[in-house]
């Protein structure tokens, strides 16, 4: 009890909970903790451990190509693209609270919160599912948009460690740049709110070739070409290749 009253007092953010003195007790009293409860289990949690399998070979394959190219053309990369919806909004909100690097925002929400944000007139969510010769890495990015005024403002802009450098985030900028496109928007903008861990991010966008605003605002003229990348299958939500 004194050791952890010491801890109580010196780390207030931790969670000490009071213990029984019956050790009997100490099995139900570890289970009543609500702290280690998950909110929701995803697919992408259910078959965790093939998928980290499947990541070793890879990562194999990765050691032995010539080129980043090479070895995303041998992986046979399909980038599926859907709207958020109800089937997909547990697990497209797990990932923008749990994504920390490739992150543009940090946005927190809730799943109500998520849905009732994409909901409101000019705005857009997609999610991004990743699969190829080896198996799927599941729903692992994450974009939203909203236009205002002839702009395109990408809201969020986040994918899973699981997949960065495959050309996904490509895809994801793609994806973006065509539906501004198609909704008459002039620009696609990009505004980074650094945080101490979504260094990865700025320096993806620094290497895009995006016009530099200032050190975190990145904008693209809808009217250049901007190719998808090559070797990526993109697949719309209703199967036809994009």
């Amino acid at each position: 009890p004194a050791e952890r009253l010491r801890v109580a007092e010196a780390l207030p953010e931790v969670l000490v909970p009071d213990w029984p003195k019956d050790k009997l007790l100490y099995a139900s009293t570890l289970l009543s903790l609500g702290c280690f409860d998950s909110p929701g289990l995803s697919e992408e949690d259910r078959k965790r451990t093939t998928m980290y399998g499947a990541e070793r070979q890879r990562r194999d394959g990765q050691q032995s190509a010539r080129s980043l190219d090479d070895w995303v053309a041998s992986l046979a990369l399909t980038v599926t693209v859907e709207r958020l919806n109800e089937a997909n909004l547990p697990r497209a909100t797990q990932l923008l609270n749990k994504t920390n690097q490739m992150n543009l925002a940090t946005r927190r929400m809730t799943e109500s919160a998520l849905w009732a944000w994409s909901q409101m007139p000019g705005r857009a969510v997609w999610s991004f599912r990743v699969d190829d010769r080896f198996g799927s890495a599941g729903l692992t990015g994450l974009a939203s948009v909203e236009l205002r005024d002839g702009v395109a403002y990408v809201t969020d802009y986040l994918l899973s460690c699981r997949v960065m450098g495959r050309r996904v985030e490509e895809t994801m900028l793609h994806t973006i740049i065509e539906h501004a496109r198609s909704e008459g928007a002039s620009k696609v903008l990009f505004e980074l709110v650094p945080t101490a861990k979504n260094a990865p991010c700025l320096r993806w966008l620094q290497g895009t070739g995006l016009g530099p605003q200032g050190d975190h605002t990145f904008s693209f003229d809808v009217g250049d070409v901007h190719d998808a990348p090559k070797h990526v299958t993109i697949v719309a939500d209703d199967g036809d290749v994009m």
